[in-house]
């Protein structure tokens, strides 16, 4: 497995679906409330968790469900490869229960370039918005790296338990000064960022990212059963709402 620096979305994606056009895909009573970015440290591309509520009067049966899986990229869409474990929902969704998808993109075949990529996931003839994240496949070996003897061969990467949200510097937000800061983190064994650099900068928002990126908690990547540390890619965006629209 090359080494290649992980990765993360953005911090959490919340946003309600639309309908995918008539007659693509099998149609499931269920409204998507989530996207969550996962982590993988190979190269062939990241992982999302959907979070759905079965707005319907009958369950839905996770193994069709998971038949009803794609995702769209550059306007293509991909439909699955293979599955793995954990693909399929554990059990089926009662109405008014909310289900988890795990959405690979690896497993579609899809093609990511480094730097941004959007990806759409269509569940149940559900779409998502777009989700856009940074897929960076290049070497952990630059001398100002963060150290701590971090894992890239690892059998399960690391899983988001608390993102928090950046805090808007006040001199930025009235100069109205925007955009996504990129930090490299260090996830240590116990699933805390012992480490973070920027690596694309926003002079005006850089320090709130850091304290940003330094309170979130992860359960930290396995290898052979046990804890190890990783390092992630993990971009923070400061967007300004314009409130009279």
């Amino acid at each position: 497995m090359p080494n290649a620096t992980a990765w993360i979305g953005m911090a959490m994606i919340w946003a309600m679906a639309t309908p995918a056009s008539a007659g693509e895909d099998e149609p499931f009573p269920l409204s998507i409330s989530s996207v969550t970015p996962s982590f993988r440290a190979d190269s062939l591309g990241p992982e999302f968790l959907v979070s759905f509520v079965n707005i319907g009067s009958e369950p839905i049966r996770a193994s069709a469900l998971a038949k009803t899986v794609f995702i769209e990229v550059g306007g293509v869409r991909y439909d699955r490869k293979g599955s793995a474990a954990g693909d399929v929902p554990a059990a089926d969704v009662a109405p008014g229960a909310e289900g988890r998808q795990p959405v690979v993109v690896r497993q579609f075949g899809a093609p990511l370039t480094p730097g941004t990529n959007t990806v759409t996931i269509l569940i149940g003839g559900v779409r998502c918005p777009p989700v856009r994240f940074i897929w960076n496949p290049q070497r952990l070996d630059a001398p100002d790296a963060p150290r701590s003897a971090p894992q890239q061969d690892y059998d399960r990467g690391p899983v988001p338990i608390h993102i928090a949200q950046p805090r808007y510097p006040p001199d930025a937000f009235k100069k109205g000064i925007s955009g996504t800061v990129e930090v490299e983190i260090l996830i240590d064994a116990t699933g805390r960022v012992a480490k973070a650099r920027v690596v694309r900068s926003i002079p005006e928002l850089d320090a709130a990212a850091l304290e940003c990126v330094k309170a979130w908690v992860f359960q930290p990547a396995q290898k052979g059963g046990q804890p190890v540390p990783t390092v992630a890619s993990a971009p923070v965006t400061f967007k300004i709402l314009d409130k009279k629209k």
